[in-house]
């Protein structure tokens, strides 16, 4: 799991949370076209101790760094026959995102999809699973930053010269490498089809098949070779299920049960050597409350041994984690929230807590500020085979620890 995952993640999460504000809406014959756009800045530094300052936060300096994002959307629908509505979704990323270099390609969350009242939603390409977007954790009640699964990545580095992020659940979520968003050149995840049900007495469900969680929007369709780069997952499902109801004006209740089940794709190296993994599963359980004012949320999820070589496991298992977290509105403009999360793979520990606030000065103008705190402890070192190497993967043990404080300030705008 590479450092940037999460900074990645916060911000994508954020893309389907703009449909409702748009700059510009244009209608012609039975055609609805709707611009929107978002943009974040910020800066950051940390509070970590020098022997754990694997990287530096920018090229020339060690612990203060500005970053900024932007995306912007396009959306057409179209409603013309029977009661059917069909349309595209086009997202456009700045090439600042993920320091990539300028002309590369940005297709994510852009699919076409296809509904009817009754029958529900397909979406052909898409690129956010039915379980990612439909699942809670803890932090979903956080600020603009994203608390526990925020942007303190981009000013921490969980890696260190003795201890690996790899051996650790470093936030709350689900497991494929296409949810995590892992940063493999086209900074892309895999496409899928996903399908929606209506709601129907608050329950809505949701699934998508991934052919490959590594089949990218900008792959090519035969590899030339049979050598992939790492060890992902193939022919996977991805669901989930949402209940909520009102409970009384201003107490809301919503709850979601999230999942993925794939099978490890295993190279000719692993085939000659006897290497077998355990097949990925993952689950989540969470839910949210709002009373007036208040907001609280949890969840509880596990990775079994998911994407682990039988032989090398041991008994220890890939993980599990919980988070919580609890969110006051302190006026109709002004909101903060606190969250934390745990976590355990081969029994290693990881702990975040998060404290962070808002401020809308003006519809669209969000000031925010964050701090964020990990505590991470690596009792075992779990080193897999290269994919196309020889030997066994192995488990060994291991007494690192890594401690770690990001301080961040920004603004997010959007339209």
């Amino acid at each position: 799991m590479k450092k940037t995952i999460l900074a990645t993640i916060v911000l994508f999460s954020q893309l389907s949370a703009i449909a409702d504000h748009h700059l510009f809406k244009s209608y012609s014959m039975n055609c609805e076209v709707l611009l929107g756009g978002e943009l974040y800045l910020q800066g950051g530094t940390r509070i970590q101790n020098k022997k754990d300052r694997l990287y530096k936060v920018t090229k020339n300096n060690n612990d203060v760094g500005f970053d900024s994002s932007a995306t912007a959307h396009i959306t057409i629908k179209n409603k013309n026959f029977d009661n059917w509505s069909y349309g595209l979704q086009l997202a456009l990323n700045t090439n600042n995102i993920s320091n990539s270099g300028a002309g590369q390609s940005y297709l994510d969350r852009t699919y076409l999809w296809i509904e009817r009242e009754k029958y529900g939603k397909i979406e052909i390409g898409s690129n956010i699973s039915a379980a990612s977007a439909m699942q809670i954790n803890g932090a979903s009640v956080a600020v603009a930053t994203g608390g526990i699964d925020g942007a303190w990545a981009k000013y921490v580095n969980s890696d260190t010269d003795s201890l690996r992020d790899e051996n650790f659940i470093t936030y709350p979520g689900l497991l494929f490498h296409e949810t995590n968003f892992e940063d493999t050149g086209s900074h892309e995840r895999s496409r899928k089809i996903t399908y929606y049900s209506q709601k129907w007495q608050g329950f809505q469900f949701g699934a998508s098949y991934i052919p490959d969680v590594d089949n990218k929007g900008s792959s090519v369709i035969m590899s030339t070779t049979g050598t992939g780069g790492n060890r992902q997952e193939k022919n996977a499902v991805a669901s989930g299920i949402t209940w909520e109801k009102e409970l009384a004006p201003h107490r809301e209740l919503k709850i979601a049960l999230t999942g993925e089940c794939a099978k490890s794709n295993r190279s000719t190296a692993d085939k000659t050597n006897g290497r077998v993994y355990y097949n990925a599963r993952a689950i989540e359980l969470g839910g949210t409350y709002r009373h007036d004012s208040i907001q609280v949320g949890a969840s509880y999820g596990t990775h079994w041994d998911s994407n682990i070589q039988k032989i090398a496991a041991g008994g220890v298992s890939n993980g599990f984690f919980y988070s919580a977290g609890i969110k006051y509105d302190i006026n109709s403009n002004t909101r903060t929230s606190l969250s934390y999360f745990y976590s355990e793979k081969f029994q290693n520990p990881m702990d975040i807590v998060s404290i962070g606030v808002e401020h809308e000065l003006a519809p669209g103008f969000l000031p925010y500020a964050e701090i964020t705190h990990l505590n991470m402890k690596q009792k075992f070192n779990y080193t897999d085979i290269a994919f196309n190497a020889n030997g066994q993967s192995t488990l060994s043990p291991s007494n690192y620890k890594n401690k770690a404080t990001a301080i961040i300030i920004g603004t997010k705008m959007s339209f």
